[in-house]
């Protein structure tokens, strides 16, 4: 603080002036002192949204840089400042000093959600009221006179009855549409078969009695013209934030039409009416299935089996329930930059592996009220058990992403075509990642190995990237190093199966077999590399403390000679070779190739019954090994 400075002055003071210069050196001492005080920081506003949920679980022991070498692998991009209508995450309550790994109802491991955590409002007055339209469509097609399974009635017959007591229920505020299809015209001429779709009633008042003399009347003859019949249905559905639209489709099969219901049901759902499609498959086989799943899906909506007149009952009741649902269930998860993660939330009996629905993100999704195990689709997923969506009630989930990519070089971008996400302690499996396009990975936070694998057919990664630590809301970039074989003439050389192994510890890291890459990407470390060229349980040669550093490529010449008998004859015989002081550094037995390779180096040849020393192999040269009678 600066010393109080003082007035002296001779004889009787000028006591107005005098209070006016004290006044001002108070003020000049209270403004110095101000300036060396620390600024307060300014107050945040806080968005009107909750926080974000950063992750399930805690983060594990901190991450190990996977290489010590000049360039680093990984590089971290800083966070984006939150929009403001995005909230900065919060961290969630620690669970234990691991991943909080769970079974999840599909058998598959996840991470276990505290529900503690999810936004609940309760009580109808919480949610707009909106106007609910639905549309019911029965498949008509001539498949539905075909019996169910232990029973002596048709699909058909029961349908009718079940749909006849159904259209009992709906609710007087919501209104209706009846559609069916194929059950005017055979299945031959199919063109006019796949035309039949018919607007029984158009949306309105259900009248009742209307309503089941026209269910009891539908014959059952033609194809079956699902997405025709969703895009009609759905063009009586108004548009609008105060409808709520949805179409339930009951079907006993796919679509036979040649149209892409998949695609239509998506295209629905982002038009300006919103539809959600709720789907029965009615006693269907696997492929129509999951095409009749794909539609409820996208769309947003609930798909159910059934194989029974109560099962069938069960299914139409539920789906009308969600129809006109005042409960909603709303999924975000935000990504670094505020970005928009599009993932999928899924609906299960709690307890089991029945799926009820599947819903998209960032949408107000109607569900029907109840207890639920809720499922999130990210990577890894996450188990919130037994959530209780009361009647009226809005249910919020809000996660947080991280992200990562990788560095191109070579020209390239080394994308592959899967990563598989792993917990590094147990190794458990915890989900993959496609080849996202332009796109970043996006990864719940946490600490994970990342395998990489480079095809479909790939049964293990050509590159692990160990211990990546994972941040809410940043992006990393990982940078591949690249590994590359030549032999004489500079042509490419591709071991039918290439294994790497800790220079170190020499544990093995991972393996590369059965293709013909231009480079073979690999995180960067030091490696032990055994070459194997042809299937076999034996090493054909190893390539010692070989670096790999990130955005470049280790090129590695090899040696290559032809065997010749005494008669100078080109042979394949069964050989090991060894280095000088006599230890076997290869093996090699039915393989004939136009030349071997092996690294550059002196070698002894040990034949069956003779020896040849002190052989000596040049990068890019090839030579011939006379082998003594």
């Amino acid at each position: 603080m600066p010393a109080l400075l003082t007035l002296a002055s001779k004889g009787k003071p000028n006591m107005p002036t005098l209070r006016s210069v004290v006044l001002l050196l108070l003020a000049l001492n209270l403004i110095a002192c101000a300036s060396l005080a620390p600024a307060a920081p300014a107050t945040p506003t806080l968005p009107a949204k909750p926080p974000l949920v950063t992750k399930p679980t805690l983060v594990p022991p901190p991450a190990v840089s996977p290489t010590a070498v000049a360039q680093p692998p990984i590089t971290t991009n800083p966070p984006a400042k939150s929009s403001p209508g995005i909230a900065t995450p919060a961290a969630t309550p620690a669970p234990g000093t691991s991943l909080a790994l769970t079974a999840l109802p599909d058998g598959k491991t996840g991470l276990r959600g505290d529900a503690a955590m999810l936004t609940q409002k309760g009580g109808a007055a919480n949610v707009t009221a909106k106007q609910a339209n639905v549309a019911f469509i029965l498949d008509a097609s001539g498949s539905m006179t075909a019996k169910l399974p232990n029973s002596s009635q048709t699909k058909i017959q029961v349908a009718k009855q079940v749909m006849a007591e159904l259209v009992t229920q709906v609710p007087a505020n919501v209104k209706a549409a009846l559609w069916f299809y194929g059950h005017r015209y055979p299945q031959e001429p199919k063109a006019q078969s796949c035309k039949d779709i018919e607007r029984v009633f158009p949306l309105g008042t259900v009248n009742t009695s209307a309503y089941t003399q026209a269910i009891q009347r539908v014959n059952t003859l033609g194809y079956t013209p699902i997405a025709d019949s969703l895009t009609q249905a759905a063009k009586d559905l108004p548009a609008g934030d105060n409808q709520s639209n949805s179409i339930i489709l009951v079907s006993d099969g796919e679509e036979t039409c040649g149209g892409d219901p998949c695609k239509v049901a998506a295209a629905l759902k982002a038009s300006n009416s919103r539809v959600t499609i709720h789907v029965v498959g009615y006693n269907v086989e696997d492929v129509a299935r999951k095409q009749l799943q794909c539609i409820a899906d996208t769309s947003g909506g609930m798909y159910r089996d059934a194989a029974s007149a109560d099962l069938l009952r069960e299914a139409l009741t539920s789906a009308l329930k969600a129809a006109d649902a005042k409960t909603v269930l709303r999924l975000e998860v935000v990504g670094p930059g505020n970005a928009q993660v599009k993932r999928r939330v899924l609906l299960y009996k709690p307890g089991s592996k029945d799926l009820i629905a599947g819903m998209n993100s960032w949408a107000d999704n109607p569900v029907t009220p109840g207890t639920y195990d809720i499922v999130v689709d990210t990577v890894p997923q996450v188990l919130y058990a037994s959530v209780n969506l009361s009647e009226g009630s809005s249910t919020l989930i809000r996660l947080s992403a991280s992200a990562f990519e990788f560095a191109s070089f070579a020209g390239e971008t080394p994308d592959p075509y899967s990563v598989q996400v792993v917990e590094p302690g147990k190794k458990t499996d915890l989900g993959y990642l496609l080849d996202p396009g332009k796109e970043p990975y996006y990864v719940l936070p946490g600490v994970f190995d990342l395998q990489l694998y480079p095809s479909v057919s790939q049964g293990t990664p050509n590159a692990v990237f160990p211990r990546v630590e994972l941040k809410p809301l940043e992006k990393i970039t990982l940078r591949l190093g690249a590994f590359d074989l030549r032999g004489v003439n500079n042509e490419p050389v591709r071991p039918y199966e290439i294994k790497y192994f800790d220079a170190t510890s020499n544990q093995l890291v991972t393996s590369f077999s059965g293709g013909t890459p231009k480079l073979y990407y690999i995180a960067p470390g030091a490696y032990r590399i055994e070459l194997y060229f042809g299937i076999s349980a034996y090493p054909r040669g190893a390539l010692e403390n070989v670096i790999i550093k990130p955005n470049e490529t280790n090129t590695i010449t090899l040696g290559a000679y032809i065997l010749k008998d005494a008669s100078g004859k080109v042979v394949h015989p069964d050989y090991t070779v060894m280095d000088t002081s006599g230890k076997p550094v290869a093996s090699f037995g039915g393989y004939s190739p136009t030349r071997y390779y092996l690294p550059a180096g002196t070698y002894n040849f040990k034949f069956q019954n003779s020896e040849v020393k002190n052989v000596t192999l040049e990068s890019g040269k090839e030579i011939v090994v006379q082998i003594p009678k």
